[in-house]
C-alpha cells in the first residue's frame, strides 16, 4: 500500500515494539525510518493535529514542532482545536520553525527535504485532473 499512495498519516499513538522509546508515532524518527527505509514509503508525511492532548498534555509547542520536524513530518496539522483558540498559531508555528532553522536547532535540509516532498505531491495532484 506505501508505494501506491502518495501521503500517509502519522497518529499520536505509541508502539513500544516499533519505538521502546514510547514516543507517538508523529513524534518518533524510529516509525518514519520504518517507514521509508523498510517500508520504502517516500511520499509525504503528515502528523496527526498537533493541538492532541497526547501531544499538548507532554510537549511544549516548541518542542512538539522540533520533535515532529526531527522525526521526518514533512508536514503539521494545525487544528487549533485546543481548550484556548489562538489566531496566531500558524504564523507562531512558522515564526518559531523559521527561528529553530536559523539558530541551527533544525536544519535548512530537513526543512527542504519536506518541501521537494510536497512539491512533488502537489505536482502529481496537477498531473492527475
Amino acid at each position: 500500500l506505501v508505494k501506491t499512495v502518495p501521503m500517509v498519516m502519522t497518529a499520536h499513538v505509541i508502539n513500544r515494539q516499533l519505538d521502546p522509546d514510547g514516543l507517538p508515532a508523529s513524534l518518533s524518527p524510529r516509525i518514519t525510518a520504518y517507514l521509508r527505509d523498510t517500508l520504502g514509503f517516500q511520499g509525504v508525511i503528515v502528523t496527526d493535529d498537533m493541538a492532541m492532548g497526547a501531544i499538548v498534555n507532554e510537549y511544549s509547542f516548541e518542542t512538539a514542532l522540533r520533535m515532529a520536524i526531527e522525526a521526518g513530518a514533512d508536514l503539521l496539522c494545525l487544528s487549533n482545536n485546543g481548550g484556548t483558540y489562538n489566531s496566531e498559531l500558524v504564523p507562531q508555528a512558522v515564526r518559531t520553525i523559521k527561528r529553530m532553522v536559523a539558530d541551527g536547532t533544525v536544519s535548512a535540509e530537513r526543512i527542504h527535504a519536506s518541501a521537494e516532498r510536497v512539491r512533488a505531491l502537489k505536482a502529481g495532484v496537477r498531473k492527475s485532473r
